[in-house]
């Protein structure tokens, strides 16, 4: 939690990370966040979320560390000794989460992969534009696997700027729009967190 803060010093981060047995140095590191949320159409039978099962999951694999936040997000910060061990990893954290999804009938689930990063002070950067992300995820009924790509942000960004001076939306885009805000703002309320807010914010004006 205080590396994805970013408000520590490298050095006191490394000294916290040694008293608590955990291992931070590494050439790169990647953050992905992950919930697991009960489906509309859930049965009624099913009481455990699997969510939880996951996280032990995560917990044993190597080169991972995972904690969870508020509204029942898991953070997980994945690293890597070299490029390839880098993208190994963090396909085992994606394969270990789907498998542990495979069968969790009445329940859905989101991830948000962030970027790459070779610098622990980086790893609230990774972990902020994967909560741009993520924050998507009340927009849908079904479970989304988001990924930055550097790329495509930079393209919808100069995108976004473009159109920005196109006319008012007819009727009836003008009611779906609002439709969906509508269902955007249950599910955040339902099970959003403050970290969401801004992005949440964002998105119902620019809607």
């Amino acid at each position: 939690k205080n590396v994805i803060s970013g408000r520590y010093s490298m050095t006191r981060l490394m000294e916290m990370s040694h008293e608590l047995g955990i291992r931070l140095s590494a050439a790169f590191y990647q953050i992905i966040l992950f919930q697991c949320l009960v489906s509309q159409d859930r049965r009624a039978g099913r009481r455990n979320n699997p969510g939880d099962g996951v996280m032990d999951m995560l917990d044993a694999l190597r080169d991972v560390s995972c904690c969870e936040q508020v509204g029942g997000s898991v953070c997980i910060l994945v690293t890597g000794s070299d490029a390839d061990s880098m993208e190994q990893n963090r396909d085992s954290v994606m394969e270990t989460i789907r498998r542990g999804m495979a069968d969790a009938d009445g329940y859905i689930y989101f991830t948000s992969t962030g970027p790459v990063v070779e610098h622990i002070s980086e790893i609230a950067d990774s972990y902020h534009l994967a909560g741009r992300m993520f924050a998507q995820r009340f927009l849908y009924d079904e479970g989304r696997e988001f990924v930055y790509d550097r790329d495509t942000s930079s393209r919808q960004q100069g995108s976004e700027s473009r159109d920005s001076g196109r006319g008012s939306l007819s009727d009836r885009d003008a009611v779906e729009f609002w439709q969906m805000d509508r269902t955007y703002i249950h599910n955040f309320l339902a099970s959003g967190d403050v970290d969401d807010i801004d992005v949440f914010c964002d998105t119902i004006v620019k809607n």
